[in-house]
């Protein structure tokens, strides 16, 4: 019981690192800017590019194998 309230404040503070990641990830970019522009899908769309779709096959494949 005695690590119940450090262990939800590490779980606290890994969520809002989390939330603030994705905030960032869903406002648009602004080059030149310290100001970000409205909310946007395209940097989500820029990720699964073609480029890149080769990348994210190679490590989601081996860390869904399993050995015997």
């Amino acid at each position: 019981m005695k690590l119940l309230l450090p262990a939800a404040v590490v779980l606290a503070v890994f969520a809002a690192a989390q939330a603030d990641l994705f905030r960032w990830s869903v406002l648009e970019f602004v080059p030149g800017s310290l100001q970000t522009g409205g909310l946007t899908l395209a940097n989500f769309r820029a990720a699964l590019a073609p480029q890149y779709l080769g990348a994210i096959r190679d490590t989601v494949l081996p860390s869904t194998s399993t050995q015997a």
